[in-house]
C-alpha cells in the first residue's frame, strides 16, 4: 500500500505499483482530502484512516510504503498492529516527536519571497522548489515534467485546505512514537533523497538507527520525492527490502 506525501497525491506513485504488483496487490492511496478522496467533516486521524482503510478492502497484512507525512500514520500502525504490516518501507519521512518547523519556516519564507502566502498559486510553485526541486537546484535538477506534475498536485492540495478552512483537522500522531521505534519488528527500508532538507535528513538517521533491523539508503540524485524523482534506485531498494 503507497501512501503519498503531503505536497502530493497518489499520482507520484506512478513508477511503482506496474512494478511491485503481479502475485501482490499494489494500491496506490488518495489519503483524505487529497486526490479523488472525500473532505473530512470534522477531525480525523490519518492512523485510523489507514486501518479503517485495510478493513474496507480486506487486506490482513500489508507492506506499507510511505513518503513525508505519511510515514508518521505508518509508524504509528506498526508498533499496535504488528500483525498487520508486514513491512515497512519510508521514505523522506516525517517523524513524531521530532519538530523543526522554526527551520522550514524559514526556508519557505526564503523560497515564497514577496509572494502571497495565502495564494494558492503563488504558494504551490514556492512549495515545489523547496520540497523536490531544493531551491538551489531548481527546475532542471528534477526536470520540468516531474516539476509540473507536482506542483499540479500541491496546488490542487492547497486549494482544497483552503477550502475547508477549519473544518477539517487532523488529529496529530502520537510524538511519543519517536520513543518507541524499537518496537517496529517487521522488515524495514529508510530512504532519503540526497537533496533533501537537512531535517528530514535527520530524520532519517534517527528512523534507521531507531527500528531493529532496518536498511537506510540514500537515493541518488533525489530530493523529497525520491521515488518520483530517482524511480529506478527507490524501485530498487524496494525489491530488495520486499526479498527480505
Amino acid at each position: 500500500m503507497f501512501l503519498h506525501a503531503g505536497i502530493a497525491d497518489r499520482r507520484m506513485w506512478r513508477a511503482q505499483p506496474a512494478e511491485f504488483g503481479g502475485p501482490c496487490r499494489a494500491i496506490a492511496v488518495d489519503l483524505r482530502g487529497f486526490g479523488d478522496s472525500s473532505d473530512a467533516a470534522g477531525p480525523f486521524s490519518r492512523t485510523g484512516d489507514l486501518l479503517a482503510l485495510l478493513d474496507a478492502l480486506e487486506i490482513d497484512r500489508a507492506t506499507l510504503v510511505a513518503c513525508s507525512f505519511s510515514g508518521a500514520a505508518a509508524i504509528e500502525v506498526a508498533p499496535d498492529h504488528r500483525d498487520r504490516v508486514t513491512r515497512l518501507a519510508l521514505s523522506g519521512s516525517a517523524l513524531p516527536g521530532r519538530d523543526w518547523s522554526a527551520r522550514l519556516d524559514a526556508l519557505f519564507a526564503a523560497e515564497l519571497g514577496d509572494g502571497d502566502p495565502e495564494d494558492v498559486d503563488t504558494v504551490a510553485p514556492a512549495e515545489t522548489r523547496l520540497w523536490p526541486a531544493v531551491s538551489a537546484r531548481g527546475e532542471d535538477a528534477v526536470g520540468p515534467e516531474v516539476f509540473a506534475l507536482t506542483r499540479e498536485m500541491n496546488r490542487a492540495a492547497l486549494a482544497r485546505e483552503v477550502a475547508l478552512g477549519d473544518t477539517a483537522r487532523e488529529v496529530p500522531p502520537d510524538p511519543s512514537l519517536a520513543s518507541r521505534l524499537g518496537e517496529l519488528a517487521a522488515p524495514a527500508l529508510v530512504a532519503v533523497g540526497e537533496h533533501d532538507l537537512p531535517g528530514i535528513r535527520d530524520n532519517a538517521r534517527a528512523l534507521a538507527a531507531g527500528i531493529g533491523g532496518a536498511e537506510l539508503v540514500v537515493i541518488p540524485g533525489a530530493a523529497h520525492l525520491a521515488p518520483l524523482e530517482n524511480p529506478g534506485a527507490f524501485n530498487c531498494a524496494l525489491g530488495a527490502l520486499r526479498a527480505r
